[in-house]
């Protein structure tokens, strides 16, 4: 049988345990504090283990924030969907182009990079087609556009605040 090195040891070991920050002792990974010096481990993986905000939001403790985001984007592709039906059978106008393109492009920037930026500019633009719908229908549409844009401004500032503290945590 062939020995291992003790950087391998230490490398297996780290995958399946937590190490304390403040003795560097390997505990279970269930555990909450240090049985070794009795500090509270963190609920957060090592900081090597996660590098990227993407990398963070796949973490188990951020599987529903995933699927918040996930579920804005989806609202998003079903409203650029029936736009697309109603531009073409109702309006038979190419101007309905144009607001296919930003729905399913800050659609796409919510899903695919998690962004604040166009979660923002989602709910403003959905709040002037609702103003827009209301002067010249004399009532408001839009609801889904801005219930998915109002959701998405949420769940993106959601997941910043956590990435910013598990960063401060870890000191990344």
């Amino acid at each position: 049988m062939a020995r291992r090195s003790r950087a391998c040891w230490k490398d297996t070991l780290s995958k399946a345990m937590k190490q304390c920050a403040q003795c560097g002792q390997f505990c279970e990974d269930g555990a909450s504090f240090c049985t070794n010096c009795g500090t509270p481990l963190s609920r957060w993986p090592s900081p090597s283990a996660v590098s990227t905000k993407k990398e963070f939001l796949q973490l188990p403790e951020n599987s529903r924030l995933k699927k918040e985001l996930n579920s804005d984007a989806i609202v998003c592709y079903i409203c650029a969907a029936l736009t697309v039906v109603l531009g073409v059978f109702v309006l038979k106008s190419p101007y309905f182009l144009i607001d296919v393109i930003i729905v399913l492009g800050m659609g796409l920037g919510i899903h695919l990079k998690q962004s604040k930026v166009c979660a923002v500019i989602l709910c403003i633009y959905a709040v002037i087609n609702a103003v827009l719908g209301l002067i010249n229908n004399g009532k408001i549409s839009g609801y889904l556009l801005l219930i998915a844009g109002i959701y998405s401004v949420i769940s993106t500032f959601k997941l910043d605040k956590q990435w910013k503290q598990y960063q401060h945590d870890h000191s990344l």
